[in-house]
């Protein structure tokens, strides 16, 4: 399987990134109609949508830092401030910078036969190199999940 990379400047969560994007790519090296319809239509109505999941994205951090002591170790989040009664007031207060968190590590498209599937990967604060994060799924223009993700896939 062979994939093909090229980047793109972007801003998420009103930062500016260059982020590879990366094509999986099982037929004939080259990259499918429906591959190139997913990126196209992420580029010009995905990455709104990023900046709406920054709320579910802190609640999936508190939720991996709570099961997860290994990731806080790294993070230091203090989870004593935590209250889910107070919703984005708290989340705000204990995750002020998200980039101090996470970072965006690239752009995956996957090579579907009927999906137009976008992966955007994120790895927490010193885990880029160990694949430690998690993934943004966006399905034929749509968010779809967000968790762990298809680590495999990146």
């Amino acid at each position: 399987m062979k994939i093909v990379t090229k980047s793109l400047k972007t801003t998420i969560w009103g930062k500016e990134f260059d982020l590879p994007i990366k094509y999986e790519n099982s037929k004939n090296n080259e990259i499918t109609d429906l591959q190139d319809k997913a990126i196209s239509e992420f580029i010009n109505n995905g990455f709104r949508y990023i900046d709406d999941q920054i709320y579910n994205v802190k609640e999936f951090i508190i939720g991996e830092v709570s099961t997860h002591k290994s990731i806080n170790d790294k993070l230091h989040i203090d989870m004593s401030l935590y209250n889910s009664n107070k919703g984005k007031k708290n989340l705000d207060k204990l995750i002020p910078n998200i980039f101090t968190i996470v970072k965006p590590r690239s752009i995956f498209v996957r090579d579907t036969n009927n999906e137009r599937k976008v992966i955007i990967d994120f790895s927490y604060k010193g885990e880029s190199e160990r694949g430690i994060g998690f993934c943004i799924v966006y399905k034929n223009g749509k968010f779809d999940t967000l968790g762990e993700g298809p680590k495999e896939d990146l």
